[in-house]
């Protein structure tokens, strides 16, 4: 993994983060935790690109709550990483991801201390080279309407916002849902990448 380089970026909103617990960790059913309370646990680390221990957003937060984390496994890959939660193999720092939320399995537990990184970045990326026409399109897009909100709370976002955006690496498609209403239009194709 090499540190990513040249790259333009366009911060969408912040997005909590919490801690994502199996259903299996004896932490799960207790009230009042917070990250603390996970020092002895074992830490998956979502690390998509090569960072820097001082850049490191896990080690950055667990310092703040007075620990080193015990690291038992690093994932590239975000899917993985849920895959992993969901066997049980660990907690791990993540946003406040419906994928997280909505699964029975797991509980997300936002941090609810004043900590500066209380919030990560929801980002819009590309390369700085890449001018294609679809990504100038999606990028003006998304810098009008990720100005009109308080970007730490997408709940006070427009009537007409990017609701979803992923790239699908295996059918190398550009996937975007774009709703003038919340929950009126399904995600549309909206090119190749």
């Amino acid at each position: 993994v090499k540190m990513v380089r040249g790259v333009e970026k366009l911060t969408l909103f912040y997005s909590r983060v919490g801690i994502a617990v199996h259903k299996k960790h004896p932490l799960f059913f207790k009230k009042n935790v917070t990250l603390a309370d996970f020092k002895d646990s074992s830490f998956l680390r979502y690390l998509p690109m090569e960072l820097k221990p001082e850049d490191d957003y896990l080690i950055k937060v667990c310092g703040v709550f007075g620990f080193y984390p015990r690291i038992t496994a690093q994932i590239e890959d975000f899917d993985e990483l849920l895959y992993l939660l969901e066997m049980g193999e660990g907690v791990a720092l993540v946003f406040e991801e419906a994928e997280v939320i909505s699964n029975m399995n797991l509980r997300f537990i936002p941090i609810e201390e004043d900590v500066p990184q209380k919030y990560l970045p929801m980002q819009l990326t590309r390369k700085e080279k890449n001018r294609t026409p679809i990504l100038n399109e999606l990028f003006s897009y998304a810098q009008k309407y990720s100005n009109l909100h308080d970007k730490k709370d997408i709940r006070t976002a427009p009537e007409a916002f990017v609701k979803m955006m992923y790239f699908n690496r295996k059918k190398g498609l550009l996937v975007v849902s774009i709703y003038e209403k919340p929950s009126l239009l399904p995600g549309k194709i909206v090119g190749k990448v």
